[in-house]
């Protein structure tokens, strides 16, 4: 909770004021790649050539989706897409050490933990670098109710419903399938606030379900090669 929640959080903000979003986008989910590495390493076993290929669609996919990146730019702002890359690494951490303990305490236990440790960083953190009385007296009732809500469902459920999906499928299945983020942003940003898509976009966006079918066929694959049986090199 403190690594991913509090300082990840905090870089990933902190570079979206140096950085374009999109950049942003791109760079943060480079983590899955990082996910698939490091269990890779850890169970010193190679991944699937199907997880390998959701893989690179996914990326191809988030690539075409936020309409690529601008490299002049990008070097112009190397600080802000380091700071991003850190966010991303402290979000695969989080991934991988989620694998393993909702297994052994359940999904609902770590997250509440996770968020309780996030807090119990963050709150010091505000009154030491702010003037949070005055901050916290500007924030109107209605802003109030909002950043409740925001709390909640943008970050408490979607949290609660991450950590029990990697609890069932494990990190590297669900690093790939979150790579379903940036294409739901820009669906949403076209429906609510009329931003439109380009062909590159549909492009990517269809390449990013790709890879998730080709996730979950391997998935697939796995649980009926099981059930027959099969040794697990033919797995």
């Amino acid at each position: 909770g403190a690594l991913c929640y509090y300082a990840g959080a905090l870089l990933d903000f902190w570079a979206l004021t140096m950085i374009d979003a999109s950049i942003e986008r791109v760079l943060i989910f480079s983590y899955p790649a990082m996910v698939v590495l490091f269990t890779s390493v850890r169970d010193r076993a190679p991944p699937s050539r199907r997880v390998l290929s959701a893989t690179a669609l996914s990326y191809i996919g988030i690539f075409f989706t936020m309409g690529g990146f601008d490299l002049v730019e990008l070097r112009a702002n190397l600080f802000g897409a380091m700071l991003v890359l850190g966010s991303a690494l402290s979000y695969a951490i989080y991934f991988i050490v989620s694998e393993k303990y909702t297994r052994e305490i359940g999904s609902a236990p770590f997250t509440v933990l996770a968020m309780t440790a996030a807090a119990a960083c963050l709150v010091p953190h505000f009154w030491l670098t702010r003037d949070a009385g005055a901050e916290l007296a500007a924030i109107t009732p209605a802003a109030w109710m909002l950043l409740l809500v925001i709390g909640v469902v943008c970050m408490f459920i979607p949290a609660s419903l991450q950590a029990e999906g990697v609890r069932r499928i494990g990190a590297q299945r669900g690093a790939v399938l979150s790579t379903v983020g940036p294409p739901t942003t820009v669906v949403l940003a076209w429906a609510l606030l009329g931003e439109r898509l380009n062909g590159w976009q549909w492009l990517g966006i269809a390449l990013i379900v790709a890879g998730i079918l080709v996730l979950d066929l391997a998935r697939a694959a796995g649980r009926g090669a099981a059930s027959t049986g099969a040794p697990p090199a033919e797995r």
